[in-house]
């Protein structure tokens, strides 16, 4: 048996310089008993203008085999 769940995060960039900032990509491991369970790279460039935040979604797949590793 093979569950398949969607996960989405958010990540809040903020910028304190008086210069604007580029996030180049963003790479998210999922970790659970300390094993990997899902990676995802997000490449879309961010620009932080001064002294701004930003909020930043990623979202990533998490496929369980034969293991129940939550309980929801």
């Amino acid at each position: 048996m093979y569950d398949n769940v969607d996960l989405q995060n958010y990540f809040n960039f903020t910028n304190h310089n008086f210069y604007d900032v580029d996030v180049a990509d963003l790479h998210v491991d999922l970790f659970f008993n300390q094993q990997i369970m899902a990676s995802a790279t997000n490449e879309t460039r961010l620009t932080l203008p001064i002294q701004s935040t930003r909020l930043h979604y990623i979202s990533m797949n998490v496929t369980f085999e034969d293991e129940q590793y939550y309980v929801m």
